[in-house]
C-alpha cells in the first residue's frame, strides 16, 4: 500500500469553540493516522498481510510512527526517509465522537515575519 503515516493528536472538548473562543481540552496523546495506515491496520486485523510504501520524515516522530506501525504487524521495509517533519493532524472530538480535523504544519522560524 502506498501512502503517508501521520501522527494524529487527539484532544477531547466539551463542545467545539466559536471563532476566537478558547476552551479547555484533554488529550490522551497521539495515535497512528493516515488513511493508508488505517487501512493497513484493518487488513492485518482481518488476518492478512500488509506492507506500506511511502515517505517517512527525518524527526523523532518518524521513528515512533514506524515502531508503532510495526507493532501492528505491518511491514515497513519500503519506507523511505525524506528531509521533512512527520505530518501531524489535530483531531478535536466532542462528547458524541464528532471530529474536526486540522493538518498541522511546521514553518521554519526564518519564514516568520513580525
Amino acid at each position: 500500500m502506498l501512502g503517508t503515516a501521520t501522527a494524529d493528536i487527539v484532544v477531547r472538548v466539551d463542545r467545539f469553540p466559536a471563532p476566537r473562543e478558547h476552551l479547555p481540552a484533554t488529550s490522551p496523546g497521539w495515535r497512528l493516522g493516515g488513511g493508508t495506515v488505517n487501512l493497513a491496520c484493518g487488513v492485518v486485523a482481518a488476518g492478512h498481510r500488509a506492507e506500506l510504501l511511502g515517505p517517512l520524515g527525518d524527526d523523532a516522530m518518524a521513528r515512533a510512527l514506524e515502531v508503532a506501525i510495526q507493532r501492528y504487524g505491518i511491514t515497513t521495509a519500503r519506507f523511505f526517509q525524506v528531509s521533512a517533519p512527520s505530518p501531524r493532524t489535530l483531531i478535536r472530538l466532542d462528547p458524541g465522537g464528532e471530529g474536526r480535523f486540522s493538518a498541522l504544519t511546521r514553518t521554519s522560524p526564518r519564514r516568520h515575519t513580525p
